[in-house]
């Protein structure tokens, strides 16, 4: 499954890859290869992702591969300035071993909040 979501940030590049990197990556690495396995709570379940840098020419794109059993995701974030602002995008791929639990919809759905709730930090509506 792919799919792409997009927002316009009202602030400069610096900030806003400096935002991403800070609230977004856990990897303090940047170098490609570069792995970080971190745990969180979904729901009553506890999840152990393992975050790997594929690529990094920040401050235009930084790619990330996220895995968790069964599931594969590829992030190709890019940041390009476009009169005065920050087109920020994201094309995601995932991979599962199974079936996919959602459909395409509900994941393109939060992928776009997340990335709404992120332009509203970056921006101090938050």
């Amino acid at each position: 499954m792919k799919y792409q979501c997009a927002v316009v940030i009202d602030a400069a590049i610096e900030k806003v890859t400096a935002s991403f990197l800070e609230i977004m990556i856990m990897s303090r690495t940047l170098a490609p290869g570069s792995e970080t396995v971190f745990s969180y709570n979904l729901g009553d379940r506890e999840v152990v992702m393992k975050e790997t840098i594929e690529s990094c020419d920040l401050p235009g794109e930084l790619v990330v591969i996220y895995e968790i059993d069964g599931v594969w995701n590829r992030c190709v974030n890019r940041f390009t300035e476009e009169d005065g602002k920050v087109v920020f995008t994201i094309e995601s791929e995932f991979v599962f071993a199974d079936d996919p639990p959602v459909n395409e919809e509900n994941f393109r759905n939060k992928t776009q909040k997340q990335m709404e709730d992120f332009k509203a930090l970056v921006e101090g509506n938050l």
